[in-house]
């Protein structure tokens, strides 16, 4: 009787390979269906007669086919090897902008699981920064008290944006031994691919990233003078962001003071880098020659003004964009370069302040970073909260200001 029990088959093993390649069809993510297909002999022969069909449903499942094209060119772009200074490592790079930013590539119909995983890695990674940027967003400074949820085509317009960051970190970030060899290209080889307010919302990411970056800031650097809340030139902060989107995500998801501490701190003093994504869109702006946005008419629009990357079946950022901008010149179409208020807030500020006078901004902790008691870099916090309390009262010498 026992014996009989122990080899009757389960009634899996009964399913028709039609269902099983279903069921497989409908699993979330890449590395489910892998998990799946290796579960079981039924499952993983109906997987292997079908592999590129199965994959490429799960990407979508995933991935939204208005962001793959995005996600595949940030893959990508991880292969590249900015510097190289050699010529044909330079025709790779051209080669890359031209088939995945000048314009946008067209998704293929199949998909071997082998590189459907490394997106789908990279996607999870994005996905959880995605959430936290369109959380941050609903519910800082919200215009009313009820509850606000980011539409699909929201959170999809967030993870393009993400996508493009990453994009830019592989084509843009510094070596410890050099700057990326493309780095003086940016404006022409990576912003001239997109519209302004495209553009814009990459700054906006960068400022989330940075607000993300600058409270995790380790207690032991202060032993190299280096500022909490510092401001979102801060070089230390550009090399942290540098980095991209998988170490961005393990900084966001730390919860404890530890996991921050093995995240940011070495035994050395921390990277900066001064050639980053900040300098980029101040860059990305044009030179100041009285051309104002109410002043174009429609084919001076058609002339100074790129259109969108993704077409976009919503209006709405490039008419905020429009409204925002219509007495500016095309100085101030991408960067602002008064972000002062943005500055103290970022920095841990509320309240009112005006030019020369910040008596009346309320600090975190009651103390505006880098002015207030000086703390002996060799004490140890017991908590994440002393930690940031420590950090807040934190003041630079004179000799390094």
């Amino acid at each position: 009787m026992n014996q009989d029990r122990e080899f009757r088959p389960s009634p899996i093993d009964g399913l028709s390979v039609e269902l099983v390649r279903m069921i497989l069809s409908v699993v979330p993510d890449v590395a489910s269906l892998q998990a799946a297909a290796l579960s079981c002999p039924l499952f993983y022969r109906a997987f292997l007669e079908a592999e590129t069909a199965i994959t490429a449903q799960v990407l979508l499942n995933q991935i939204d086919i208005s962001v793959l094209p995005e996600a595949m060119a940030a893959s990508e772009s991880s292969s590249l090897r900015p510097h190289d200074t050699e010529p044909k490592n330079g025709q790779v790079i051209v080669d890359f902008v031209t088939q995945n930013l000048r314009q946008r590539p067209t998704p293929p119909r199949s998909w071997s699981l082998r590189k459907a995983l490394r997106l789908g890695r990279l996607h999870v990674y994005m996905d959880g920064l995605a959430k936290k940027f369109a959380m941050a967003a609903l519910t800082k400074r919200p215009l009313n008290r009820s509850k606000s949820i980011a539409t699909r085509q929201e959170i999809c317009r967030i993870e393009r944006a993400l996508y493009r960051f990453e994009i830019y970190c592989n084509l843009f970030r510094e070596s410890p031994k050099a700057q990326s060899s493309v780095y003086g290209e940016q404006k022409q080889l990576f912003f001239a691919n997109f519209a302004p307010w495209e553009n814009e919302q990459l700054d906006c990411i960068h400022d989330f990233l940075v607000q993300i970056v600058s409270p995790e800031h380790d207690i032991a650097w202060g032993a190299f003078h280096v500022k909490y809340g510092d401001r979102v030139d801060s070089p230390f902060i550009q090399h942290v962001l540098s980095l991209g989107l998988e170490k961005l995500h393990q900084i966001a998801g730390a919860e404890t003071y530890e996991e921050r501490y093995g995240l940011l701190y070495s035994s050395h003093c921390p990277p900066a880098t001064d050639s980053f994504l900040h300098e980029g869109l101040r860059g990305a702006n044009e030179q100041n020659d009285n051309i104002f946005l109410d002043d174009l008419t429609p084919e001076d629009r058609t002339l100074h003004i790129k259109w969108l990357f993704f077409a976009d079946p919503d209006s709405g950022p490039a008419d905020v964009w429009r409204w925002a901008h219509q007495e500016e010149s095309w100085a101030n179409w991408v960067y602002q370069e008064n972000r002062h208020g943005e500055q103290i807030y970022m920095s841990g500020g509320t309240g009112w302040w005006s030019w020369g006078d910040q008596s009346k901004v309320r600090w975190r902790g009651g103390v505006m970073p880098g002015q207030g008691r000086s703390v002996p870099v060799h004490t140890k916090p017991n908590s994440l909260r002393e930690a940031r309390d420590m950090l807040t009262m934190m003041k630079l010498p004179p000799s390094v200001k």
